[in-house]
């Protein structure tokens, strides 16, 4: 944990500053601001596999206003783009520690956990792969 500002010196604080300002693009500045890399894109090798489609789940109806709301806000953010791709998974709810909900998709095989804020949003998906990553709700894909 950083010390707040008026525990260092000056010349620490202003070396602190000067850090912050040169590194300003990689710092959010609030909930909405994700941040992300353009040094490395995400790419899915499927091979010669053909294109997956799955249907969407039904969801109960206390989770279908919080997809509804978790796609809104994603679509604002520009994490996701709306899609007509060969490929789609359904999503599924899940429940985190803190008991607040998030999306996945189904037929995840990794699994990870990250410090960063949303840290699987921060890392493009490559161009040429992002029809593989579609998905699908009860109001479309």
């Amino acid at each position: 944990m950083l010390p707040s500002l008026e525990e260092l010196d000056a010349h620490s604080r202003n070396a602190l500053r000067s850090v912050l300002w040169k590194y300003r693009r990689c710092i959010a500045t609030s909930d909405e601001d994700l941040g992300h890399t353009e040094l490395a894109s995400h790419r899915i090798d499927t091979r010669n596999a053909a294109p997956v489609k799955v249907p969407p789940r039904r969801l109960p109806p206390a989770q279908r206003h919080h997809v509804q709301r978790m796609v809104t806000d994603t679509l604002s953010r520009n994490v996701i783009e709306p899609a007509n791709s060969p490929w789609s998974a359904p999503i599924v709810i899940v429940r985190k520690k803190d008991g607040s909900l998030r999306f996945s998709l189904s037929g995840a095989r990794w699994f990870s956990t990250l410090d960063f804020s949303s840290g699987y949003w921060q890392i493009p998906v490559d161009e040429a792969d992002r029809p593989k990553t579609a998905f699908s709700t009860p109001f479309g894909l």
